[in-house]
């Protein structure tokens, strides 16, 4: 931008990283809109933000009423997650799935704080995917690999690794006394983990033939993983618990399971021998057209700018 008159709008998130209410924000003759893109979970610790914009969006639909209530003055609308293909696309080599490193892969942490109508749906996906397909590797001889934010020091809250899964209670991190964190130990010969950062993520994806999508929500009609769009755009097979936007968004690519033992019967089917199922491999080619079709950041700018062409005058 040359001058601040050059700019169509400023868009601010729910960061946990720190206010990005900044006074450049306030000095440009822009429209100013909020995302809150950590609804419904933790609408209270970010609502408050909304009250500098124009435009309010979140990605819980059911949220808009709050909103509506707190702000009745502001428009809010609903806008869900995407994909960034800068970051998340196919391998370049097109490399087939079967010839993959990794099995089955899991990105992500623990939220044993994750909460919907009284229960952890988070810890729910656990019991119904993560631990059947872990078991299920173990027998079958896969190889599954975990990665982590690996921020564990700065968050307590976060359990990353899921040190229960040797069944001998033997951990494959030590705590380090010296830094608050966590260090791998050699000789565990378990699953893989790994920290890692948003941005190694489609390194993870080019690795993997599955990728198991952990849902915050199972109600909600467009509040899901972010990773299933990720996972999706890279072209992968995605195992996930049910939840409604999942059935709703993916238009039934992911793999959805709603019992442990559909777990261990999908990865069967998926892994026919040393190939992958002919109908899995067609799953995850419609996932990532669906998702660069529809569900892009750039989709989701014009949807902005949509809503603020409609709202307000000198917005095209």
């Amino acid at each position: 931008v040359n001058s601040y008159d050059d700019v169509l709008f400023y868009l601010y998130f729910s960061s946990w990283g720190g206010y990005e209410l900044t006074d450049k924000m306030f000095e440009m003759k822009c429209r100013r809109v909020f995302w809150n893109i950590e609804d419904p979970n933790h609408f209270q610790s970010f609502y408050s933000r909304a009250k500098y914009a124009d435009l309010i969006l979140t990605t819980a639909s059911e949220c808009k009423r709050d909103y509506q209530m707190l702000y009745p003055h502001l428009p809010v609308e609903c806008l869900t997650w995407a994909c960034e293909p800068a970051l998340h696309s196919p391998r370049e080599d097109d490399m087939k799935l079967r010839d993959r490193e990794f099995d089955i892969v899991f990105v992500g942490n623990r939220y044993p704080n994750c909460k919907e109508g009284g229960f952890n749906p988070r810890a729910l996906g656990e019991q119904l995917v993560l631990y059947p397909a872990f078991e299920w590797a173990k027998k079958n001889n896969k190889k599954f690999g975990v990665w982590g934010s690996g921020d564990e020091s700065q968050h307590s809250w976060r359990h990353m690794p899921y040190v229960w899964w040797d069944e001998n209670g033997i951990s494959p991190y030590k705590a380090n006394p010296f830094t608050g964190g966590w260090d791998r130990d050699p000789s565990y010969n378990g699953v893989y983990q790994e920290s890692t950062s948003a941005f190694d993520v489609k390194k993870i994806y080019d690795r993997a033939k599955v990728v198991i999508c952990l849902n915050e929500q199972m109600n909600s009609p467009t509040m899901c993983s972010m990773r299933t769009y990720e996972a999706s755009a890279c072209g992968n097979v995605i195992l996930s618990h049910w939840s409604l936007a999942t059935e709703l968004i993916f238009q039934h690519c992911p793999y959805v399971v709603r019992a442990p033992h559909e777990t261990t019967e999908l990865l069967g089917y998926i892994f026919d021998g040393d190939n992958i199922a002919q109908d899995a491999v067609q799953r995850a080619q419609r996932g990532m057209l669906n998702v660069f079709k529809n569900h892009t950041y750039t989709h989701r700018f014009g949807q902005i700018i949509e809503f603020l062409s409609y709202y307000y005058s000198g917005i095209s």
